[in-house]
């Protein structure tokens, strides 16, 4: 049997089903037009999607990092975690915040907790889904629970986060974040709400999702404007250590 063609129109589908409307059948009734029959269909979905295991870059087996499921103290609750610290740290280290995509904490963020701690960072990947009961197995399910988020508990649990960082006997008190897609906006949410927190934030943008979130009422925060990121640094607290902001091509990250 010949190998399923998949095609730059079927990722760009799948791309916008799951960053911007979050309809499935939207999503197969294009995936079928764009393969020429439902069966097709059927075959290709689940081979555009994300594969963890397959792009899985540090081991959870890996001597070189310790890293752990936690919980700490959010706003108005308990925070479910992923902490990942070097196995050969000797000291204090700086703090980083891993905030994921619409998808919740799944096994590909820790990942990128596991690739920061082998940087010599002290890496928390939050599950900012703990408010319902934390991030489910099923992915569709996470971007619903997503999107029935209250906003103002979220930001309060970003801001919790920094301070139990900045208290954690293995830091030293210095916590940055870096956030991914859903997570990006977070980051430059606890920017202006953090007065201690150094947050960087990697956007990448394709002119074609510029249009797809235009056309998107639910989902329009899904890039920040320009005019928003140059305002920023006035919309920090007077306090931040450093208000600076840098932008970077995605050939770059």
């Amino acid at each position: 049997m010949d190998k399923p063609v998949i095609t730059q129109d079927m990722i760009n589908a799948y791309d916008e089903y799951t960053h911007l409307s979050l309809d499935r059948r939207a999503f197969m009734r294009k995936l079928t037009a764009l393969t020429g029959s439902a069966a097709g269909a059927a075959v290709i979905a689940p081979l555009l999607a994300a594969n963890s295991a397959q792009a899985e870059i540090i081991a959870e087996t890996d001597a070189r990092v310790k890293a752990q499921d936690i919980t700490y103290p959010g706003e108005g609750g308990e925070m479910k975690g992923y902490l990942a610290v070097p196995a050969d740290a000797a000291g204090k280290l700086p703090a980083v915040i891993v905030i994921h995509e619409n998808r919740g904490l799944n096994p590909h963020i820790k990942d990128v907790a596991r690739r920061m701690a082998l940087e010599g960072f002290v890496a928390l990947a939050p599950d900012f889904l703990s408010p319902s009961g934390g991030t489910p197995a099923d992915e569709d399910k996470a971007r619903e629970m997503i999107g029935a988020l209250d906003g103002k508990q979220t930001v309060g649990n970003a801001v919790a986060t920094v301070a139990f960082l900045g208290s954690h006997e293995a830091t030293t008190g210095k916590a940055g974040a870096i956030g991914f897609c859903w997570g990006g906006g977070m980051v430059n949410k606890l920017a202006v709400a953090s007065p201690t927190s150094r947050p960087v934030s990697p956007i990448m943008v394709r002119k074609r999702r510029r249009k797809m979130c235009r056309r998107s009422r639910q989902h329009s925060s899904c890039i920040t404007p320009a005019s928003t990121i140059a305002s920023m640094p006035a919309l920090m607290p007077t306090k931040s250590p450093d208000r600076r902001r840098q932008g970077f091509h995605h050939r770059d990250l």
